[in-house]
């Protein structure tokens, strides 16, 4: 009989103090785990832990020349615009794999996936000291171009607390109207790079 309230009552404790284990444990967040994000602007070397990063320029197109196994075909043509972003990046130690390459404007984030993705050449590995050209190429709204930002991140299994570079294109509103006007037609995706 004492031996059965022994274990009730040791039961009872054990259930109480895990009970109050569960109420302290750390609270994780989404922003606490998010890649360590540096910036800066179009024409800067940015650097982090593991890369640094350069955009020389950006280009818009209203169409793209059809290439590949559609050649011949008539252009690909978008409501909106095709950003084309000119970057160099490198390793700072050790070998360097680009990931969720993007941009953002506003609330609004655009990727490469799609039919921008032929204008993309940011694959591949990156090396210690040796400056790679690539490409990033989006397709956006007319209207999400001006204070648009391309962010770059680091590739690997996991991304939390990774580094991150975010780098501000500069494009005004005024900036943003007169490159839309004088956006090329049929950009051909082949001279990328």
């Amino acid at each position: 009989m004492i031996r059965r309230i022994g274990v009730i009552v040791v039961g009872t404790a054990l259930l109480a103090a895990a009970m109050w284990l569960k109420q302290i444990e750390p609270q994780a967040h989404s922003h606490d785990t998010q890649p360590l994000r540096n910036s800066g602007r179009i024409g800067q070397s940015i650097s982090n832990s593991a890369f640094s990063l350069r955009v020389d320029g950006v280009e818009l197109a209203r169409s793209l020349k059809a290439s590949g196994a559609s050649a011949g075909r008539a252009n690909v043509t978008t409501d909106g615009v095709f950003v084309i972003v000119h970057i160099q990046a490198k390793a700072a130690q050790k070998p360097y794999q680009m990931d969720h390459v993007r941009l953002e404007s506003g609330e609004y984030t655009f990727t490469d996936n799609g039919r921008s993705y032929s204008l993309s050449t940011a694959d591949g590995t990156y090396e210690p000291m040796i400056w790679r050209k690539a490409v990033a190429g989006f397709e956006i709204p007319r209207n999400r171009l001006a204070g648009a930002r391309l962010v770059v991140g680091q590739g690997g299994l996991l991304t939390q607390l990774s580094a991150e570079t975010a780098v501000d294109l500069l494009i005004t509103p005024g900036k943003a109207a007169d490159m839309i006007a004088h956006a090329v037609d049929g950009y051909d995706p082949g001279s990328t790079g």
